[in-house]
């Protein structure tokens, strides 16, 4: 119990006492080197590269995407919600055999 105390104690503290965390005195920190070079602009793109899209495609709605956007209801989602929450848990340990309960339930469920 004393030698936990301690560690717990010592872990607790450390991180106050600024060890390896603070420069000497007057020590200044070291300018960072830059790893990449600068953008050139003037280097054109390589061949076949999109550079300034423009397109005179205009995008429409698609009336069978719209037909079932529109056929979803608030009702229906939260049927769906209610009933897999019903069976308790999806766990992929629960029982995958009990018709009422766990994964096995909720796959049934989805499956048919």
């Amino acid at each position: 119990m004393r030698r936990t105390t301690l560690i717990l104690l010592l872990f607790l503290v450390w991180p106050l006492t600024g060890c390896a965390q603070m420069l000497p005195e007057g020590a200044e920190l070291p300018t960072p080197v830059p790893t990449a070079d600068p953008f050139d602009g003037s280097i054109p793109p390589p061949a076949g590269a999109v550079v300034d899209p423009v397109s005179n495609v205009v995008p429409a709605i698609d009336p069978q995407i719209m037909g079932l956007v529109n056929s979803v209801s608030q009702q229906q989602l939260m049927g769906y919600i209610q009933t897999i929450q019903s069976f308790g848990t999806r766990n992929v340990f629960s029982p995958t055999d009990d018709p009422n309960f766990g994964i096995g339930a909720a796959r049934q469920w989805i499956f048919s």
